[in-house]
């Protein structure tokens, strides 16, 4: 069996009743989350053995650039102590996915630690606050295949475990991705510095890679929108927006040639839920600069296009459903 097959089979004898331990064989690496009802419940529950698993535990289970202390240990439990697959276990109820800035900033003050002490940046974005739990762990998934410190060939697997009965689903198996579809996301995220690569082909023919789609051409002339390569979807090159209508068309043309990414659309649909239950459109900006960061490399004009609509939420003010309408059609 595989490790997969082995913590699902050690799953289904936990929660039937009895206790079953993972064989002995290679070890490997498990991120999870700070919550302490995970503290001798994770193990039972997955079968985890004391000298196989290697425990990393961040505050829901992220990892990314701003958390470089997890990728540090992830990386020593690998090339240190010999992890060889790599498991992303989120939770039910996750405090990360109910934060409140307002108790957060209580919690400081009862401290007696000033709100400075966090930056003037939103403390959203500080915390890497999340709302879609399962999103939030393929996130981490995907992060970890594309930051170039592992084999393209290595497992790398996105779990959710249920914080009440303990069990377990699998929301990313990662014995199921060819190695051809890691590679092609790989040169992606790593591109060279003589082209900027267009969006990943989600086909594979024939076991080999799909051929890689034309460079972009050089940025427009302002106000001048041209086609990447002449495809059906590219992105429209505009140097600098001079209108809400090109920061939309921008933004819309990246949405559009981008949703073939199963990583971006569980991104999207974790957006638009944000957008349909909050109301603070700063919140809303805040996710939008994380995503723009994400994808700034490959559609150079996002930034700027982003800036533009801040601008113009600043000067027709935060209050009013425009912003919301606007990103619904934008993210449709």
């Amino acid at each position: 069996m595989t490790l997969l097959e082995e913590i699902k089979e050690a799953n289904r004898s936990f929660l039937a009743g009895s206790s079953l331990q993972l064989a002995e064989g290679d070890r490997f690496v498990v991120l999870t989350c700070i919550d302490p009802r995970l503290t001798g419940f994770l193990e039972p529950a997955l079968g985890l053995s004391r000298h196989r698993a290697l425990v990393v535990r961040t505050a829901g289970n992220q990892v990314s650039d701003s958390c470089n202390d997890a990728l540090r240990s992830i990386a020593a439990a690998v090339y240190v102590k010999g992890g060889k697959e790599i498991l992303v276990v989120g939770h039910s109820d996750c405090a990360m996915s109910r934060f409140s800035a307002t108790d957060v900033i209580e919690s400081f003050r009862k401290a007696g630690v000033p709100r400075s002490a966090f930056g003037d940046g939103d403390l959203r974005a500080w915390f890497a606050v999340f709302h879609d739990v399962k999103a939030n762990v393929i996130r981490s998934v995907e992060y970890l295949r594309k930051c170039g410190m592992f084999p393209a060939n290595f497992k790398i697997h996105g779990l959710m475990l249920d914080s009440q009965n303990g069990k377990l689903e699998v929301v990313r198996d990662g014995d199921s991705i060819k190695t051809e579809s890691v590679v092609s996301d790989q040169l992606v995220a790593t591109p060279s510095p003589a082209r900027t690569p267009g969006p990943v082909s989600s086909s594979v023919q024939a076991g080999a890679l799909a051929p890689e789609p034309p460079p972009l051409p050089a940025p427009a002339t302002k106000g001048a929108a041209t086609t990447a390569g002449g495809r059906p979807g590219a992105l429209k090159i505009m140097a600098n927006p001079a209108s809400m209508m090109d920061a939309a068309t921008i933004l819309r043309d990246f949405v559009v040639r981008e949703r073939q990414n199963q990583r971006f659309q569980n991104t999207i649909a974790e957006l638009s839920a944000l957008i349909r239950k909050e109301k603070n459109p700063s919140v809303i900006m805040g996710e939008l600069d994380r995503l723009v960061k994400e994808y700034q490399h490959e559609y150079p004009n996002l930034p700027a296009a982003l800036s533009l609509l801040r601008k113009t939420m600043e000067t027709r003010g935060p209050g009013g459903s425009w912003l919301f309408e606007a990103l619904a059609r934008i993210l449709d």
